[in-house]
């Protein structure tokens, strides 16, 4: 499959493209807001405590960081978050993941859940036709924002009040 000269986002920038072009621009840029963030502290510890048993921190091609993976007949991907007040963000940046197995590393069917063990749930995420479409436009207009030469304004959106990047762009 072609990719826009190769270029691959990391899961994080999927998030963060998801939620705010300037916080993945800056994150992009390395300017890197989150080792002060009270809710980023608290994520970590929830995914370090929650699910002991299983391998963490899987990191593929420097891209990819799998919270935990489940072997079977299909391969599970799982991904712990604390709150799914961004479950949509959260969808997508799963959906990537399954898409980067499918396209990337070639191996498929793969699977994914979202753990959210703070409320006791979990959404299981398939990649659709639909969806393998969308990432590789997804790709491209990240690319196109990390390589802009400029930071993009902010915009104040509901996020931006836990948001690590805060204070540059609001104080």
């Amino acid at each position: 499959m072609d990719l826009v000269n190769g270029y691959l986002p990391s899961g994080t920038e999927i998030q963060y493209y998801a939620i705010c072009h300037t916080k993945l621009w800056l994150f992009a840029h390395y300017i890197r807001m989150e080792d002060n963030s009270d809710d980023v502290i608290i994520g970590r510890i929830i995914h370090e405590d929650s699910y002991k048993r299983e391998q963490k921190e899987i990191i593929i091609h420097d891209k990819i960081a799998l919270d935990f993976v489940k072997k079977g007949d299909t391969l599970v991907i799982h991904e712990v978050k604390k709150e799914y007040n961004l479950v949509d963000v959260h969808r997508l940046q799963l959906m990537y993941y399954l898409w980067y197995f499918h396209h990337i590393l070639e191996i498929w069917p793969v699977e994914g859940i979202i753990n959210y063990p703070t409320h006791k749930t979990q959404e299981k995420v398939m990649l659709n036709d639909q969806d393998e479409m969308l990432i590789p436009e997804i790709i491209l207009k990240i690319e196109k924002i990390v390589h802009q030469s400029s930071v993009p304004i902010p915009k104040k959106i509901r996020p931006c009040s836990k948001c690590a990047y805060f204070e540059f762009c609001w104080v």
